[in-house]
């Protein structure tokens, strides 16, 4: 199994993707690289959406691998970082569940967002930075489209971070291993999907329709019933009312 070969940390930085993503042609830059921060200046989560963390109190991380992967299983990725999340939130006792397309929820609460930026070359996904964010200590959140949660706030304890960062190492590699082998299990991913079969209100466009999550394909698309009717949506086209 790989295991992570050199660990950058960091006590403020813009972000630990930015970082990672600006030495990418440096030797540093190989596969197992662990950037880790206390603060970022510059958060973010998917499509430039900021994302605020108090100093210290939270996971903020990015892992590099080397997938050499087609760039139509892109969202394998997507499908590895998630389900090491909620393996790991299942170890402190949390049902945790994926909020498609990024997005970790525990008792309908944001507790981590994942980004995952690539760099491609003839449509194939050769180097990749896999971003966390995982809310540990921190008690108190700006307001947000989804509320959000916390370890401390769901436990009501303390964790230290270095060790919630260790343990989501290992779930991570541990699944991309058996994505090489293999062996991934994707219907303990899909079992995981947040709402799943469930109706409930979704915003498409400037119209909020009831909808009902059937699946999610493998390119990563969002289906769902509407009136009966199966459609398909990428991200960003449709959005979780809270």
């Amino acid at each position: 199994m790989l295991i992570a070969k050199n660990n950058i940390h960091f006590d403020k930085i813009s972000s630990t993707n930015d970082y990672a993503l600006s030495i990418k042609n440096h030797f540093l830059f190989k596969e197992g690289l662990i950037i880790s921060t206390n603060f970022q200046n510059n958060g973010k989560g998917q499509y430039s959406n900021n994302w605020h963390s108090e100093y210290a109190k939270n996971l903020l991380i990015s892992i590099v691998i080397y997938p050499n992967l087609s760039i139509k299983k892109k969202f394998d990725l997507n499908k590895i970082a998630s389900l090491a999340v909620c393996e790991l939130l299942c170890c402190f006792g949390l049902n945790a569940y994926i909020k498609w397309p990024n997005d970790i929820i525990v008792n309908d609460k944001k507790i981590c967002g994942i980004l995952i930026e690539n760099i491609l070359s003839n449509k194939t996904i050769k180097k990749s930075v896999i971003g966390f964010g995982i809310n540990i200590n921190q008690t108190k959140f700006k307001k947000y489209n989804i509320p959000a949660t916390s370890l401390k706030m769901l436990n009501q304890k303390s964790y230290k971070v270095k060790k919630v960062k260790k343990e989501l190492i290992n779930y991570f590699f541990n699944n991309l291993y058996l994505y090489r082998k293999g062996n991934f299990d994707n219907n303990k991913y899909n079992d995981l999907i947040y709402s799943l079969n469930m109706k409930r209100d979704y915003l498409i466009g400037d119209k909020i329709v009831k909808g009902v999550i059937k699946e999610i394909d493998h390119t990563g698309n969002l289906i769902i019933s509407v009136s009966g009717e199966k459609k398909t949506f990428k991200a960003k086209e449709i959005s979780y009312i809270f």
